[in-house]
């Protein structure tokens, strides 16, 4: 997962973790732990609204998810 990328995205949209843990519907601890790979995985519904939110493309939801770990 490339955690700097998506964090990116979050800053370029003013938004905090708390905010995007709230429209995914998880907590921010959770969300944390989520993006530090901490023995928790992004769902493939909570790919698929980040991508949406986000509009991201499938090449940088890819970069994002699916790349190796680099955070």
């Amino acid at each position: 997962m490339n955690t700097n990328l998506l964090r990116s995205y979050m800053v370029r949209h003013g938004e905090t973790q708390e905010q995007v843990a709230a429209w995914l519907g998880i907590t921010r601890s959770t969300l944390s732990r989520k993006m530090r790979n901490d023995d928790a995985d992004f769902t493939q519904s909570e790919i698929m609204a980040i991508k949406e939110h986000y509009c991201l493309t499938a090449d940088e939801v890819e970069s994002i998810f699916f790349a190796e770990k680099v955070s």
